[in-house]
């Protein structure tokens, strides 16, 4: 109970490879310059093994913004312990996105455009959305006061800020874009 067969740690030992050098290659080269095949070359597995995992090079975006959600909610919980000031631990968490953003610019461009025509990835969007909707209701929480804006319409403010610059702009501007967006409105929300 508990132990994982060599097959399975195997296989997922092969996607965390796959999965970091695509980060890697789509960082360098770009989503659509890089080929399966040179992911597969990297991570030392066949092209049927990588259509067996992942199907798709999609499906590793996805799988990658997956992997990006479980860190902020790890963040976010490390933010609120570490922060009585919980206006300054949303800002952080908000800013901690604006980062990853920064770091994977390439993947998250992809990420969005990608997210206008697949539900598995606005959902994603949606729960990213979500969780920074969660962290600036709690610092209003923590004040004795109620935020302005309803969840949901805090969800699309916040979610426009992330995806409409990646949709409109080359990739790091889109992160500038990003941060001086979330900044401001953090600003004018936190007065």
């Amino acid at each position: 109970m508990g132990k994982t067969g060599l097959a399975e740690r195997k296989k997922n030992r092969s996607i965390e490879i796959v999965m970091h050098n695509a980060l890697h290659f789509f960082e360098e080269n770009g989503y659509d310059s890089t080929t399966i095949e040179q992911l597969c070359d990297a991570a030392m597995i066949s092209q049927s093994t990588f259509f067996n995992y992942f199907g798709t090079k999609e499906k590793i975006v996805e799988l990658v913004m997956r992997d990006g959600l479980k860190d902020c909610y790890e963040y976010r919980e490390k933010m609120l312990a570490e922060n009585g000031d919980k206006r300054e631990a949303a800002r952080k968490m908000l800013m901690f996105i604006c980062d990853a953003n920064e770091k994977y610019c390439n993947t998250v461009s992809v990420f969005h455009r990608i997210a206008l025509q697949r539900q598995e990835f606005r959902d994603i969007e949606e729960e990213h959305n979500a969780l920074g909707a969660q962290m600036v209701e709690a610092a209003f929480e923590s004040m004795g006061t109620v935020c302005p804006f309803s969840t949901e319409t805090l969800k699309v403010i916040l979610g426009g800020c992330f995806a409409d610059p990646f949709l409109t702009l080359p990739p790091k501007e889109a992160c500038a874009r990003t941060r001086q967006s979330i900044s401001e409105v953090l600003d004018h929300l936190f007065q």
